[in-house]
């Protein structure tokens, strides 16, 4: 009987082609690895845009003056943006420990004293309420960073993103003013860059003509690769109908009152009365200073006056209640912005939980995704500095209900999510000796032990709750 050896040759073809396919895949990696770091490159198309002069800057995809002219000119775009860039800032900054790392003295000395004096004759949560209103008014904002001779960061500069442009590759920067031009280099670029010309640096450049370096960040916007764009960009018709609405009143008062009207003259009048009429009302009782003055007229008995107003109720000119309410309301949406958070007095809309879940909303949909952006620019720049145990955090002002944010870590104590100190941690405050212990329940066992220790007396649940809020009161007040 013979056995056929079919399958076997199945086998070891089937084995020989996988083989092949695997070198040809070693081949093919070894053949990109070997050529750098072009594999990295994006092979999208470059978006289509406008350049100024031969540098290859692309232009805004609006007019950022445009904005800032209306944030001028409106008090609730003006209010919702300095309100965020506040809340941005919060409390200030305090350096929280990475979870893991061991405590070193010398280098929480030198991030503290990195965040003290990095923004000269000022302070970081000034830096940071200044890149805010950037970004709410541009939706851009710039910070320029300056090393020392050693070639670690030592200052940090704001500089105002309306006069900004972003260069082709996006590696290099150049601001404009006054006609006069400067350049810088995206952080983290090797290349030696002017700052007079936007180029690599050659035999002919000044040592000091170095281009500083600058991070850039901008909020998504579809139609530009190169900008960010501000929450208002939805809401510009709003703005427009509020500042009209706002001129055709002032227009009333410029007019001291006067309706529209059609003012008839019957009768046998003087040659030119119809005139001097014409100009005392156009000239003469215009403006609040030229009010209660009066027209004294001589004429015959049958010479009449007659004023028709064109409008039989001229008091709803000067109205637009219910336009200006909605076009309010779409500003405040566009940002996300509790109107009781900028001092508007809203009766009968938001009350209750609808007022704190808009608050809610708020800060976790626009303050806080902030305040991550600014604390990992400032942790990188830590971590430039060589500080890797120790993170910046923004302390936040108290938007958010700290009784319930107190009830959920006491509730992650009790069933040993959390020690007490990694509580205080989340919060900004300093830890205590002791509390790196964790617990389970209302019993608070310490986990891996059986059964208490006799004669020592184990505190309840509520105790630690006072003990815990306590302990963070004291903290604040010092």
């Amino acid at each position: 009987m013979t056995v056929s050896k079919k399958p076997k040759v199945e086998a070891k073809e089937k084995r020989r082609t996988e083989v092949e396919v695997l070198n040809r895949g070693a081949v093919y990696t070894r053949l990109f690895k070997s050529a750098g770091t072009e594999i990295l490159e994006s092979k999208q198309l470059l978006q289509e845009v406008s350049f100024l002069s031969e540098h290859d800057l692309v232009e805004f995809p609006f007019m950022p003056e445009a904005i800032l002219l209306f944030y001028e000119s409106n008090s609730i775009f003006f209010a919702c943006v300095n309100q965020i860039a506040k809340d941005i800032a919060g409390r200030g900054w305090t350096l929280q420990k990475v979870e893991g790392a061991a405590d070193d003295q010398a280098e929480l000395a030198t991030a503290r004293a990195f965040l003290d004096d990095v923004y000269l004759n000022s302070t970081v949560r000034d830096l940071v309420v200044e890149l805010g209103v950037d970004w709410g008014t541009i939706g851009n904002f710039y910070v320029e960073v300056i090393r020392n001779q050693a070639g670690r960061v030592a200052n940090l500069f704001r500089i105002p993103a309306q006069t900004m442009r972003v260069s082709k590759d996006k590696k290099t920067y150049c601001q404009s003013r006054n006609e006069k031009h400067v350049w810088f280099k995206a952080f983290g670029n090797p290349d030696q860059i002017s700052s007079v010309t936007g180029k690599v640096m050659g035999p002919e450049d000044k040592p000091t003509d170095i281009a500083n370096e600058v991070i850039h960040y901008k909020s998504p916007f579809p139609k530009s690769d190169y900008y960010g764009a501000p929450n208002i960009i939805s809401a510009i018709g709003d703005l427009v109908g509020l500042i009209g609405c706002r001129d055709y009143n002032l227009s009333f008062f410029d007019n001291f009152g006067l309706p529209a009207a059609i003012i008839t003259l019957t009768g046998d009048w003087d040659e030119g009365a119809e005139t001097k009429i014409r100009n005392f009302l156009k000239t003469e009782i215009k403006g609040a200073e030229n009010a209660h003055k009066s027209l004294v007229l001589s004429q015959t008995e049958d010479c009449k006056v007659e004023i028709k107003p064109l409008d039989p109720n001229p008091i709803k000119d000067l109205s637009f209640d219910k336009y200006e309410k909605s076009r309010k309301e779409n500003i405040l949406i566009a940002y996300s912005m509790p109107p009781e958070r900028i001092g508007m007095r809203v009766v009968g809309q938001l009350g209750g939980n609808v007022a704190e879940e808009s608050t809610k909303v708020y800060t976790e949909s626009v303050i806080e995704p902030l305040q991550l952006v600014m604390e990992a620019i400032f942790n990188r720049l830590l971590k430039d500095l060589g500080i890797v145990k120790y993170r910046m955090k923004l302390m936040a002002l108290d938007l958010r209900n700290m009784a319930a944010i107190s009830d959920r870590h006491v509730k992650e104590i009790e069933h040993g999510i959390l020690t007490p100190n990694q509580a205080l941690n989340e919060l900004g405050l300093p830890p205590y000796e002791g509390g790196d212990q964790h617990y389970i329940m209302a019993q608070l066992v310490p986990i891996g032990q059986v059964a208490a220790t006799p004669g020592v007396i184990k505190p309840t649940m509520k105790q630690l709750e006072k003990a815990f809020d306590e302990h963070r009161t004291n903290t604040s007040k010092a």
